[in-house]
């Protein structure tokens, strides 16, 4: 098998993104290594793909109308950086997240995905004040 290239990742990685709020739990899980992981910060890592899934199936059940379009993407070696505004629906509130992540692969498995978000911005809209200006 041939390695996989860091424009292969990035390719990944985009239509990852855009394809998120469409991807079944199974779909998005089947993205990752069997021992990966998804890091949110300050929260405990979701290891395995069984908890993968159940955080996907979490996801796609509490959150809908779900974009992720990336604004900013870069690579190097097997790590791609990516920039976006996490648009969603929950609990019948709309939601507009800055998000960051580093992914990191093995061939072409996600054997990582560390999400950085602003935190600040989740907290006021729940508070019912004004998403983050694009």
């Amino acid at each position: 098998m041939s390695e996989t290239t860091t424009e292969e990742i990035i390719k990944i990685v985009e239509d990852f993104h855009q394809n998120m709020g469409r991807l079944s739990p199974d779909e998005a899980t089947a993205l990752f290594k069997d021992d990966g992981y998804i890091q949110m910060m300050m929260k405990e890592p979701y290891s395995g793909r069984d908890e993968i899934h159940q955080m996907f199936s979490a996801w796609s059940s509490n959150y809908t109308d779900v974009i992720t379009v990336p604004r900013t993407v870069t690579g190097q070696d097997n790590r791609v950086a990516v920039e976006w505004l996490d648009t969603s629906d929950h609990n019948g509130k709309h939601y507009e997240i800055p998000v960051c992540a580093m992914f990191e692969f093995d061939g072409n498995k996600i054997a990582a995905w560390r999400l950085y978000y602003d935190y600040a911005a989740e907290r006021g809209q729940d508070a019912g004040l004004k998403p983050p200006v694009e």
